[in-house]
C-alpha cells in the first residue's frame, strides 16, 4: 500500500491492512473475513478467510456456495468503500446483481483467499469481478458481483 511516493513499512502496512476490517458491517460469526491481506487503489483488494470454526453451525459435509459468495460480497464491500468512502451512519450495503460458476467442492479445512478486482465503481454503486481461491491455488469460484450502499429502512431511521 502506498501513501504519498513512499512505501509503509511492512509492520505499518499489515496494522492498515488489518484496520481495513474495521469497515466491514458484518461482525462475529457472520464475518466470513480474518485478514486482509492486500489492497492496491483501483486495482484489486485480496483477503482470507478459514471457515473451520464455522463447520459447527453447519452440518454440511461441504462449505455450501453461498458462503463461500458471502465471502467474497464482503470483500468486495470492502473493496468498494475504500475506493469511494467508508458506510454512513445508517448505510448497510445491498447485494444487488450475481453471476457466478462454482468451479469445486471445497471442503472446512481449507484457507480462503478471496480477491476482487473493479470493473465499474461509482459513489454508491459498483461491479467488481472476484474469485474464491483455495491454498493451493484451485480456483473454487469465479463471480461478477454488484454492489450498492442504501441508507435507512423506511419507518427504521
Amino acid at each position: 500500500m502506498k501513501t504519498g511516493s513512499s512505501v509503509q513499512s511492512t509492520d505499518s502496512r499489515e496494522r492498515s491492512l488489518d484496520r481495513l476490517l474495521e469497515l466491514l458491517p458484518h461482525q462475529e460469526p457472520l464475518r466470513l473475513i480474518s485478514a486482509v491481506t492486500d489492497y492496491e487503489a483501483g486495482k484489486l483488494l485480496q483477503a482470507s478467510y478459514s471457515p473451520s470454526r464455522f463447520q459447527d453451525f453447519c452440518k454440511e459435509p461441504l462449505i455450501p456456495p453461498s458462503l463461500l459468495i458471502e465471502g467474497l460480497a464482503q470483500a468486495a464491500v470492502l473493496f468498494v468503500q475504500m475506493e469511494t468512502r467508508p458506510l454512513r451512519e445508517g448505510e448497510f450495503p445491498l447485494l444487488g446483481g450475481l453471476k457466478a460458476h462454482v468451479a469445486v467442492p471445497v471442503s472446512w479445512e481449507e484457507t480462503l483467499h478471496y480477491t476482487v478486482r473493479a470493473v465499474r465503481i461509482l459513489s454508491t454503486q459498483a461491479v467488481v469481478e472476484g474469485e474464491v481461491k483455495l491454498s493451493g491455488g484451485t480456483e473454487a469460484i469465479r463471480a461478477v458481483i454488484t454492489v450498492a450502499v442504501a441508507g435507512s429502512l423506511p419507518g427504521t431511521a
